[in-house]
């Protein structure tokens, strides 16, 4: 049985039991406790198989790629899910407790104590209802039951993206400054990634086929928003050859870096920790630990690597000015993609500040 067909059997089952179970918690309501002790073995049957149909409609939703469980309705869904199976627990546990020699008013205090526990386990029953024609309706989960391939959001912490980042970033590094390769052959390099980037996109919007064999195998480095754009990948490599081009190895080896290391830092450390939004995808969290990243940087390259003197101080003051600018830069134009906008914005007032303190 496919996915979606046993989806589909899941969900008709969970609506089924939960329509039972409200007409039963109804019953309970408006029982003596002679017809509850005379229903409630039919009832113990029913409510002992209900944590089981959940628990299997929970493995169907598990069985989900991670980037559709991560979306906020599978979420809510497994929660709620979980908050039933708890209520009705309880609910099976006073159910055994009720005796046949309890028929007046033992049990009706019995009765008197479930009140309460039942009108929230119905209010639960609603809501698992309204939650499972949510989950049933949603755009991305009709997506994946026909077959389409789901991938993470802007919000969703991918390491796998994270370390290609990096990657890139390190790579651009020791190409531009470190490998000993003269400009010409550095052009030949640059020119050929970059023609295979664009070949590679002109293929994926010309070719659906093509375009979600790259979804497929990219996946986890991949984001929903790319299956109809640029990836971030070509921004990438195009604002690498941009300032390339346009600036002092210095500036294109510290822009770069700050995008390798500072963007990624900034990311993991908002979604993990962000509580103060700055803007829709940056937080405070982010922004700082993005400037302190980037002035550590600048620390490291300039007072180590590159072949410049400065004073200490010159030191701490220029890091601590190109951290401010890489980390303003990672948030200066929020809609578009960070790859091509903070290369670029940082590289100027980086290339004047590098003048100032005359390390180009």
């Amino acid at each position: 049985m496919s996915f979606s067909e046993n989806f589909a059997k899941m969900t008709a089952s969970v609506r089924k039991q939960i329509s039972v179970l409200q007409k039963q918690a109804g019953q309970i309501k408006e029982s003596s406790g002679q017809s509850m002790h005379t229903l409630s073995q039919k009832w113990l049957e029913t409510w002992e198989k209900t944590p089981q149909t959940m628990q299997k409609y929970k493995a169907i939703l598990k069985e989900m790629p991670k980037e559709l469980k991560k979306r906020p309705k599978v979420q809510k869904a497994i929660k709620e899910l979980d908050i039933l199976d708890h209520k009705m627990r309880d609910g099976v546990e006073k159910i055994r407790h009720i005796k046949a020699s309890e028929v007046t008013v033992a049990v009706q205090t019995q009765l008197n104590d479930m009140d309460h526990h039942i009108d929230s386990m119905q209010t639960q029953l609603t809501n698992i209802l309204d939650v499972v024609a949510d989950l049933e309706d949603t755009t991305d989960v009709q997506r994946y039951l026909h077959g389409e391939t789901i991938l993470s959001q802007k919000t969703d912490l991918q390491w796998g993206r994270k370390i290609f980042h990096a990657f890139n970033g390190l790579f651009a590094a020791w190409l531009f400054y470190f490998s000993g390769l003269s400009t010409a052959q550095i052009w030949w390099v640059m020119g050929t990634i970059v023609a295979i980037f664009f070949m590679g996109e002109f293929l994926r919007f010309t070719n659906p086929k093509i375009n979600n064999l790259v979804f497929r195998v990219f996946r986890p480095i991949m984001r929903e928003g790319e299956k109809h754009s640029l990836n971030s990948a070509t921004y990438y490599i195009i604002s690498m050859a941009t300032v390339y081009f346009l600036f002092p190895v210095e500036v294109a080896v510290l822009c770069l870096m700050f995008l390798a290391l500072g963007d990624p830092v900034a990311g993991i450390i908002g979604i993990k920790f962000g509580k103060h939004p700055m803007t829709k995808n940056a937080s405070v969290e982010g922004f700082l630990a993005c400037g302190y990243v980037c002035a550590l940087i600048s620390y490291l390259f300039v007072g180590h690597i590159f072949d410049v003197n400065l004073s200490k101080f010159s030191l701490v003051a220029f890091s601590a000015l190109a951290g401010i600018i890489a980390a303003v830069s990672e948030i200066l134009f929020p809609k578009w993609d960070d790859n091509l906008v903070m290369p670029l914005s940082s590289c100027v007032p980086l290339y004047f500040l590098m003048k100032f303190f005359h390390i180009i």
